[in-house]
This record gives structure tokens, sequence and C-alpha cells, in this order.
């Protein structure tokens, strides 16, 4: 699941809102004001930031800007009921990624979030073939709109197969260009990518080993 962080002081609205999100299958971790946003990041890593602007002890921007001064590269969506442009470009200024003025509703927060999750994050596209999606970034893989569970190496075979797209490649060459790290063996390529060699083209997914 995706891991998003959610400050929002609204106890209603952050009910609301984190149930909903949830049963999107993202997970969601709630905190109410900037300390606890703090810990919350202390403690662990978010794919996703979502950040009231009016705190009880500050504003989000002040946390935006903790978060992109830590270097975190996960995208920050700020929440506002200001309707003012100063505001919106005191977000943008302070880091963010995007401003949702309330009310919103939560499938356009959804479709934002999903946007954000998708974009280029470290100068490398993400890469597709087919319904398969690859976030070098964050080594997670996709289909469709399901995350597929791999392994590392599964991971590196796959991200290997899309970059090449979805063309045939011997074990022989797939060890040569992953067994860097003396991890990779033909037992582990013969379990993680199946053998058939149909077509990439009619198969729209990334084609297995000759």
């Amino acid at each position: 699941m995706t891991k998003i962080l959610l400050v929002e002081d609204d106890p209603a609205i952050a009910e609301s809102l984190s149930v909903s999100l949830r049963a999107w299958d993202f997970e969601v971790t709630v905190a109410r004001t900037i300390k606890a946003g703090r810990q919350a990041l202390a403690a662990g890593k978010f794919e996703l930031h979502i950040l009231d602007v009016r705190l009880p002890d500050g504003t989000g921007f002040e946390l935006c800007r903790e978060i992109r001064e830590a270097g975190l590269r996960g995208p920050v969506i700020m929440l506002t009921a200001q309707t003012d442009e100063a505001s919106a470009v005191q977000g943008l200024a302070a880091g963010a990624d995007d401003y949702v003025r309330k009310p919103f509703g939560v499938n356009e927060l959804v479709a934002r979030m999903r946007r954000l999750l998708l974009r280029d994050v470290t100068g490398e596209k993400i890469l597709s073939f087919g319904e398969v999606r690859v976030n070098p970034e964050l080594h997670k893989a996709y289909f469709g709109e399901h995350e597929m569970a791999l392994t590392r190496r599964e991971f590196d075979i796959l991200h290997l197969l899309v970059k090449r797209g979805g063309g045939v490649l011997s074990r022989d060459e797939i060890l040569a260009i992953l067994d860097e790290e003396g991890e990779t063996n033909d037992r582990t390529i013969a379990r993680s990518i199946p053998t058939s060699t149909t077509s990439a083209r009619s198969s729209r997914r990334p084609e297995g080993i000759k």
C-alpha cells in the first residue's frame, strides 16, 4: 500500500478523509499537529504528504519546508480553506506540489494524488509497458491499478525488462546485467519470470526469457 501522512487538526475532516483514503487502498497515518507530524516523519517514510495549512502549533507551510529541507521527495499537497492567491503562492514556494481548497471531493483529491505519485520524482520517468508501471525511486510496480508483490530481485528483473520495452532477454544477459551484487542466479530468474516467448505485443506484458 502507498503510505500517506495526513496532518489535519479538524477531527471530523481527519477521520472522514482517512477512512475514504483507506477505502482507496492507501495506508494513512494521521497527525493533528506539526509536532505529531514531525514524530510521524521521524518514525517512517511516506510516499505522499497531505498538510492542512492552519494547525494548532503553526502552519502546514512550516512542515512542508522541513520536509523539503530534510531531502524527502514525496509529493506534498496543501489543504486550506483560504481562497486568496497569495496563500497558494506561499504554499508552492514552501515546496508544495499541489494546493487543494476546501471543500473538495475525495475523488478529485485521489486523482491529484495519483498524478503526483506517478510523476517523475527523480529525473527518471516512470517506466511503463502495456499495463505494467515501474517506479524505480520507490521500488514499486503496478499492473493496472494493483500493486505487485515482488521481492527485490524480482523487481530488478521486471524493471530491466520494462526498460528494454518488453523485449526478449536470455538468462545469460540478465545475469550479466543484474549479477553485480552477486545475488542473482539462474534459479532466481527461473522463479521470477515465466519462460514463455509469447509476443510482447500480443500479451502487453514484459516478455519472458528465451
